[in-house]
């Protein structure tokens, strides 16, 4: 884990994504929707800012809902559905 913080979570996170995209020959255009989960819903606005800087204008429908992730220390998770076509 990167640290605490849910920018570096949101960004090492998303960088982590793109690395699964790329192994399969893909990238955020082929991203049909992701799911985010939020441990915190106060940390939204700072995770949006970092998701739409990360993003870069990509346009990514999603689900954002606040809960619990499995993992201890772990602020933020983020999956994806993407289509080879």
């Amino acid at each position: 884990m990167v640290s605490a913080d849910i920018r570096e979570q949101t960004k090492q996170t998303l960088a982590n994504l793109k690395n699964v995209l790329a192994a399969a020959r893909l990238d955020f255009t082929h991203v049909v929707n992701m799911r985010v989960v939020l441990r915190n819903t106060e940390d939204f606005a700072a995770f949006n800012e970092t998701f739409r800087e990360f993003m870069q204008g990509e346009k990514v429908t999603r689900t954002c809902i606040g809960a619990t992730p499995h993992r201890k220390g772990v602020n933020v998770e983020i999956d994806c559905v993407a289509s080879f076509e």
